[in-house]
């Protein structure tokens, strides 16, 4: 139903990752599973987001924003390529904390609106995580 009314099935997955997100963000009897998890949760919520309105409108808004301010829209994709160098940095400690879970739910909106080869690397990965998220999120609630 939301996802005829938004326009999109993404737009519930992304629903429907974010309540997962939460969901297990508040475990803490096994924290560390539970962290990737969360991030795991971020990074499908963030890519269905980047593929549905959501993103489109975040990311129309910062390339305007960047337009204006800055001058160069291209800044954007120069933003986006550094957000996911510095969450794979924090990656390498072993535990996703707050930034990466950040990185995931933000990069993938700015990768989708970043034009060139990056920009096409940044949709296809996108695509791909939320297709997942998709027929996860339709196994747990028996479409799937």
């Amino acid at each position: 139903m939301l996802g005829f009314v938004f326009g999109s099935t993404m737009f519930v997955v992304m629903l429907g990752s974010l309540a997962l997100m939460l969901a297990s963000k508040r475990h803490k009897k096994y924290r560390k599973f539970s962290k990737w998890l969360t991030f795991t949760f971020a990074l499908m919520a963030g890519s269905a987001a980047a593929l549905c309105f959501v993103g489109q409108w975040a990311g129309g808004l910062l390339t305007a924003f960047a337009g204006y301010v800055l001058g160069a829209p291209a800044i954007v994709g120069v933003l986006a390529l550094f957000l996911v160098l510095a969450a794979i940095v924090d990656l390498l400690d072993g535990e996703p904390d707050g930034f990466a879970r950040t990185a995931a739910l933000v990069a993938p909106s700015m990768l989708a609106v970043t034009g060139g080869a990056l920009g096409l690397y940044g949709t296809q990965a996108t695509g791909a995580v939320s297709e997942a998220g998709a027929h996860l999120l339709g196994s747990l609630i028996g479409l799937g």
